[in-house]
């Protein structure tokens, strides 16, 4: 691979010894590429310690294996609680809707799940989208 292939969060394959066989599959890229001072192109992988030379790398080409889950709970107002869990652990949660008023969920914002679940899709993720409306009819 070289430096303009990376990306950080893309899966590669691990390969300890040059040209051999994976040693580690589906490890994602944490950093930049960085040069080191003899020319050698480097970058860190979740799972090995220091730089990692991009001749030990290969991509990745197997579906991502991980479990990603939105979870989007409307109010009465159209307010919404976001959640994100990847393999059950909540990466994130951020309230959506408010100032000015008449900011909500269905009027201004139901892209945002939409959006992060067509990601979730395109990186090759099994993806579940719950979305919990209060609204008593």
């Amino acid at each position: 691979m070289n430096e303009n292939d990376i990306r950080i969060g893309m899966l590669v394959n691990y390969h300890s010894m040059i040209g051999g066989p994976v040693t580690k599959e589906e490890c994602v890229v944490e950093s930049e590429p960085w040069q080191l001072g003899c020319g050698e192109w480097v970058v860190s992988i979740n799972g090995v310690r220091g730089g990692v030379s991009l001749d030990a790398l290969t991509k990745y080409k197997g579906k991502m294996t991980k479990k990603v889950q939105i979870d989007i709970e409307l109010d009465e107002d159209g307010f919404a609680i976001l959640e994100l869990f990847v393999e059950g652990k909540l990466l994130g949660s951020e309230s959506i809707g408010g100032e000015p008023e008449d900011n909500s969920y269905y009027r201004d914002y139901n892209w945002i799940g939409t959006l992060m679940k067509q990601l979730a899709i395109e990186l090759g993720a099994d993806v579940k989208m719950n979305v919990t409306d209060k609204i008593e009819n």
